[in-house]
């Protein structure tokens, strides 16, 4: 198990970030697709925070875990 890290998610994901995205969710499930089609990638487990997005929170968070298909 490898950590590809930041870096690795912008050099996956790099299309992504030139949209928008109203909602964590699509924004987490189009990073898991996009670093899932890395060869070498057999799982992917992606995170994303919004800070202050509810109101005595820290933050609102969305985290999904994926796996390749065979």
């Amino acid at each position: 198990i490898r950590d590809i890290g930041v870096t690795g998610v912008q050099t996956c994901a790099l299309p992504i970030f030139e949209r928008e995205f109203l909602l964590l969710e699509t924004l987490v499930e189009e990073v898991a697709k996009y670093c899932l089609e890395i060869e070498s990638v057999e799982k992917v487990k992606v995170r994303a925070e919004k800070p202050n997005a509810i109101p005595g929170a820290n933050c609102s968070a969305v985290e999904v875990v994926r796996l390749k298909r065979s």
